[in-house]
């Protein structure tokens, strides 16, 4: 009996993160990630784990703001100054014990994980691997605040401005919030916006209107009449829109049985999906394209090619 070979399909997803620095070209990002890189810096996320920038590649050694591509490292923080238990004899360790049984050098770090990213130098994103191929998730939000440790460094601060590094939330999820609910608080915060070429009509509107009131952040803070719920205008609905890469939304709903409820957009990141076949490309591979096509999306240009040509799967 004839069987077919094996093939085994992958499942995977993308986050993204919005990052914004002046003068706004792809030279400039490019070497703000190189900076961010040679840092060479952990950063505590929580739950005794840490997150780096691990490692980097260019896509274009010949023109560096193509971007670049390279992996996320996730490892066990452990502190060797807290206690350690005992299991066979169900007590704390002594500290007699601890100093000889426990050696651990000081260069290694337990329970790697690795993700893959790419930098895109001309969008000013960064597309993370969300899943790995080992099943592990990273989230969005450790991402971003691994980055907005990083920026404050010295070393990198000194050498660029008005750096904001935002989470790309879900749209749906923030057309949600406006409608369809029984709104009592509404606030939107909204970070300037970087005007490129790229840039929708509700993004050139905002940046407009920042730019006229010389001001980097604007927040809008709604609240209800008593008795009623709050009806977002049109450009209430605008500046939460372009929130979504550039801002935060948060809001306070009313339930039926009258409990208020917070709702933030941060806790809903922009997920892609994408899905490969082993037998006809290698997962780097497969992350690299779905990573262009995440990136077209969130634009909402699906004819720039970024620097890069290739067809999205």
């Amino acid at each position: 009996m004839f069987t077919s070979p094996c093939k085994t399909i992958f499942r995977s997803s993308l986050n993204a993160i919005n990052i914004t620095v002046h003068p706004h070209t792809p030279a400039h990002y490019a070497q703000l990630w190189l900076a961010l890189f040679n840092l060479k810096r952990a950063v505590d996320i929580g739950r005794d784990q840490a997150l780096m920038i691990g490692a980097i590649e260019p896509l274009n050694k010949a023109d560096l703001t193509k971007g670049y591509m390279g992996l996320l490292y996730r490892f066990t923080i452990i502190d060797k100054n807290k206690g350690w238990f005992n299991l066979e004899s169900g007590e704390e360790a002594d500290s007699d014990t601890v100093r000889r049984e426990v050696k651990i050098p000081d260069n290694l770090r337990p329970n790697l994980s690795t993700f893959h990213y790419r930098l895109f130098a001309k969008s000013h994103r960064l597309v993370i691997e969300s899943k790995n191929a080992k099943g592990e998730n990273l989230g969005a939000l450790a991402v971003e605040k691994m980055l907005k440790n990083l920026v404050t460094d010295p070393k990198v601060s000194k050498r660029f401005e008005n750096i904001d590094v935002t989470m790309e939330q879900s749209e749906e999820k923030i057309l949600d919030i406006l409608t369809g609910r029984d709104l009592k608080q509404l606030t939107i915060t909204v970070k300037r916006p970087n005007p490129d070429d790229n840039s929708d009509a509700d993004e050139r509107e905002v940046l407009g209107e920042l730019l006229e009131e010389k001001v980097r952040t604007k927040t809008i803070a709604l609240t209800a009449l008593s008795g009623e719920s709050i009806r977002p205008s049109s450009r209430t609905k605008r500046f939460a829109r372009v929130a979504s890469s550039n801002g935060r939304v948060k809001a306070v709903e009313e339930t039926k049985d009258g409990k208020r409820v917070p709702i933030s957009s941060q806790s809903h990141p922009r997920v892609d999906q994408f899905v490969y076949s082993e037998s006809k490309q290698t997962r780097t591979d497969a992350f690299l394209e779905a990573a262009l096509g995440f990136v077209r999306a969130i634009k909402g240009k699906k004819g720039t090619s970024d620097g890069d040509e290739r067809p999205i799967i």
